[in-house]
């Protein structure tokens, strides 16, 4: 009798103790994201009785970081007791799906091979005006030219129309590029989506379930937020070019893809470049040791390309060896509408403010050593009240796209450069004379020779701005110098120090040719070997 009264005691008292489970629906209020993860919140408006309340979220089984999980309660008299999180088993059919998965997955397969088909078709024959362009370049002599006018004249016409083509070839090229990475991403979600329903996962809910205390019976916005890492964002731009404008509008735009399993649906996105995986541990810094032995070495000078911006800035790097880009730039942007991201590996792309560039210098760029096919470029000032991130720029002119450029972290009202592409407003035709001799009777050094003469000329009918870019050799031991010959064109100017790289800022009137003449020496001590023409 005893044993009875202890076991009906008890089971009164585990029915009393445990509370009853209300599940209810937290739909996606606000998202935070990152470059590498987002910050879930989940907020809806729960009334509650007086005392302990268990709510319960069911959901889509979210890949969320357990440890991130934190539940709030928005009146000040309520205290969450506990949040927890699990999964189960899910009772869904998903035949349907995978079975429409599929078919998409066919059709999409199919217009990716007709695409790369359609851009090996192209690429060939970028490759066949090349090569005709290149015997173009071989094959006539300066005697030709000089014996008939009517030769150098079709010569000059075969060699505009080649480089045309290979112009409408390249932006050809670029289009197919674009739609064939929409194809692609389209393709990677599908194929996303069915390795999930095919696997364990999509046969999972999560679980949310919360614990709240109020002292009397309400209504109060309570939720819960949580980490995941299976998202990001970019930066693009798009820019409205017109020839003549004092301005350029365009939109900043975020690039924002997210896997995490569930869509986000009507949410408010805040896009922050600031990296909460670092943490707050204090960096620390180690101590080096050298460790040194004398060594005898032969003395061999050798030469070494170095990539150096034709603004005259260097690369910015950190301790790893890579470039700093935007994660070292605290920004957030707080986009005014809310959207809608589903889950998937394709990009979103969302409009997050608009630009205002101011034009202060637009001109032909002129590199021979790298193209003979001039780049027209713009000097743009930041006029925006914000910065502007590293990212990618769609140019687009009347007749549609242009092209894209790569844009540097810009503060406001600071200075950038933007490309717009090849243009054939400048023909160049650019010849090297390389020559060795000794130094003199007493002497045994050596003196390496180089010419370097560009024939410019304005095929159009209006003036053209240009900036022309040549380099020499930089020495790094006083035992070998480098002199620039008189007959060099004057008005040159070295872009920064100890860079080599000379630039002359000109303008072509309509129809006008011009001749730019760089010449320099290496001296070279016996002994010492290497390249000093430079390549």
């Amino acid at each position: 009798m005893k044993r009875l009264n202890v076991a009906l005691f008890l089971g009164l008292y585990l029915a009393g103790g445990v509370l009853a489970a209300e599940t209810r629906p937290f739909p996606i209020e606000s998202v935070v994201l990152y470059n590498d993860r987002a910050l879930v919140r989940r907020a809806a408006e729960v009334p509650l009785q007086a005392g302990q309340n268990r709510i319960v979220y069911r959901g889509p089984a979210v890949k969320l970081k357990s440890e991130s999980l934190v539940g709030f309660c928005a009146q000040s008299n309520c205290i969450v007791q506990s949040v927890w999180t699990r999964t189960e088993k899910a009772s869904e059919a998903v035949d349907q799906r995978l079975a429409a998965l599929e078919k998409r997955r066919k059709e999409l397969q199919t217009e990716l091979d007709a695409i790369n088909r359609q851009k090996d078709k192209l690429e060939a024959l970028a490759r066949l005006n090349d090569r005709f362009l290149t015997l173009l370049l071989q094959g006539v002599s300066d005697a030709a030219f000089e014996r008939s006018a009517a030769e150098l004249a079709a010569w000059q016409s075969a060699r505009g129309h080649v480089s045309r083509s290979s112009d409408e070839i390249q932006l050809d090229i670029q289009r197919i590029l674009r739609k064939k990475d929409d194809l692609q991403e389209e393709l990677d979600l599908v194929e996303s989506r069915i390795k999930q329903l095919d696997s364990d996962l999509s046969d999972e809910i999560r679980i949310v379930e919360m614990t709240l205390y109020v002292p009397a019976a309400t209504t109060v916005n309570a939720g819960f937020d949580y980490m995941v890492e299976d998202a990001g964002w970019d930066v693009s731009y798009n820019l409205e070019y017109s020839a003549g404008a004092k301005s350029i509008p365009g939109k900043l735009v975020g690039l924002i893809q997210q896997s995490s399993g569930e869509d986000w649906v009507n949410v408010k996105l805040e896009l922050s470049t600031s990296r909460p995986d670092r943490g707050g541990n204090r960096p620390a810094l180690s101590a080096i040791r050298v460790h040194a032995r004398e060594v005898q070495a032969n003395t061999q000078i050798v030469t070494q390309n170095q990539a150096v911006d034709f603004d005259g800035m260097e690369t910015e790097t950190t301790e790893g060896g890579e470039r700093s880009d935007n994660q070292d730039r605290l920004v957030r942007f707080q986009i005014p509408d809310r959207v809608s991201i589903p889950s998937g590996k394709r990009y979103q792309r969302i409009n997050i403010a608009s630009l205002d560039l101011k034009v202060l210098d637009e001109h032909l760029r002129v590199v021979g050593q790298v193209s003979a096919s001039p780049h027209r470029a713009l000097q743009l000032k930041n006029d925006s009240r914000y910065s502007m991130l590293s990212g990618k720029g769609y140019i687009y002119g009347p007749d549609g796209y242009m092209g894209m450029t790569y844009i540097e972290y810009t503060p406001p009202g600071s200075e950038l450069m933007a490309g717009l592409g090849v243009t054939g407003d400048v023909r160049l035709n650019r010849k090297i004379y390389r020559s060795q001799k000794e130094a003199g009777l007493i002497s045994s050094n050596r003196i390496f020779q180089t010419e370097v003469r560009l024939e410019l000329e304005n095929p159009t009918g209006k003036k053209q701005s240009i900036k022309l870019y040549e380099r020499i050799p930089v020495t790094a031991t006083e035992k070998v110098k480098v002199r620039i010959l008189e007959d060099t064109t004057a008005g040159y100017k070295e872009l920064s120090a100890s860079t080599g790289i000379l630039v002359w800022s000109m303008e072509l009137k309509a129809g006008e040719k011009r001749t730019v003449r760089l010449g320099y020496q290496v001296e070279v001590p016996e002994g010492i070997s290497g390249n000093f023409y430079g390549n």
